[in-house]
């Protein structure tokens, strides 16, 4: 038995809800982020913009919203009581689990792959391997901090790109790159707006996972991505000399790893991480061209669940500052940088403009 879980108090279990069942939707779940006025500030010669993004799920319940917030929140305060660290077992890791038949156990198995984000972007009825979605579950999936960043950082990434091809590209076809593309939502969502504007898009999709690219296969059919806009590789993004030999060097109008950024610790002697990843990311953008990326910030308002409770694994979250040195130290000067910051304080989403000019 584990002495710390004999003394810790039974946690606050989360509100079962007396909700109606969630159904499947192909339509599209909406999100807007607009830029707040004025809420502009400076680290180092980086500009940081706060962007507000309305949630749908939130908009729609608020007060169950507020109070799986407030839910979570208690938890957390008793995680810092009882002095829990990540990767500890804990009683609301246990509460979140233990049931083999719920929601959760089984969700649990898809982490960190692209099969668990899924049901954060969308909150249907059944898990992707047809797994039913229940109460506890999807109250997590709609109203956790966590799972609204996801949301959040990527209706960011549409507003990015789509300001930059509106202000800055004047040719009709868009060359995209996702890199590590997971089952790559967020790219298609932007794709099918952008497609809808009359721009050709073709999106090159990257990922050493199989299951990952057979997850952005079915993801680019129900967002009515044609077929024959879409090249696959099974790669791994970190091999450079490989990349550039199936891709070419600023070839990409918008090239974005979303998803994959926060993964990489800083680059170690000859351990390549968020510097190098940055560097071959920058390479394949053209000259005029945007690269997207997201960090997780070490001020997450729910970290502390995220990490030890639910124990989501391997990320590094960041500070707005550490981000800003981590690129700077890849070479990209300050002047092609903008951080935004969706107003759940999440995620922070790097929007590097390459010059014109950079060779």
């Amino acid at each position: 038995m584990n002495p710390a879980q004999d003394l810790a108090p039974a946690p606050t279990p989360l509100t079962t809800p007396d909700a109606t069942p969630l159904t499947d939707n192909k339509d599209r779940i909406v999100q807007t982020a607009e830029l707040i006025p004025g809420a502009i500030t400076e680290t180092g010669g980086v500009f940081t913009q706060h962007l507000g993004i309305v949630d749908p799920y939130v908009q729609k319940d608020p007060e169950r919203a507020a109070m799986i917030t407030g839910e979570i929140e208690a938890a957390i305060a008793e995680i810092r009581t009882m002095g829990y660290q990540r990767h500890q077992p804990n009683p609301f890791t246990e509460q979140l689990y233990t049931n083999p038949n719920c929601t959760m156990a089984r969700w649990r198995r898809a982490i960190p792959g692209a099969e668990a984000l899924l049901p954060l972007y969308e909150v249907g009825s059944h898990l992707p391997d047809g797994t039913p979605i229940d109460d506890h579950a999807a109250d997590l999936f709609q109203f956790a901090a966590d799972a609204r960043g996801i949301r959040s950082r990527a209706a960011a990434m549409t507003w990015v790109v789509e300001n930059h091809v509106a202000k800055y590209l004047q040719d009709n076809r868009i060359q995209w790159l996702s890199l590590a593309c997971g089952a790559a939502v967020p790219a298609f969502r932007t794709v099918r707006d952008l497609q809808a504007e009359g721009r050709d898009v073709q999106v090159t999709l990257i990922d050493q996972d199989a299951q990952a690219l057979d997850l952005a296969l079915h993801q680019a059919e129900r967002h009515e991505i044609p077929r024959h806009s879409l090249v696959l590789h099974r790669q791994n993004v970190l091999h450079r000399s490989r990349l550039h030999q199936t891709l070419d060097p600023k070839r990409f109008h918008v090239a974005e790893g979303l998803g994959i950024f926060e993964y990489f610790v800083n680059d170690v002697r000859k351990r390549t991480g968020a510097q190098s990843f940055l560097q071959v990311a920058y390479e394949l953008v053209e000259p005029g061209g945007l690269l997207v990326v997201s960090n997780m910030l070490s001020t997450h308002p729910q970290l502390a669940f995220t990490l030890i409770a639910i124990q989501w694994p391997y990320i590094w979250p960041r500070s707005v500052p550490e981000i800003v040195q981590i690129v700077r130290e890849a070479g990209i000067p300050d002047d092609e940088v903008q951080i935004f910051l969706p107003d759940d304080g999440v995620y922070a989403v790097v929007a590097i403009n390459k010059s014109i000019d950079r060779n």
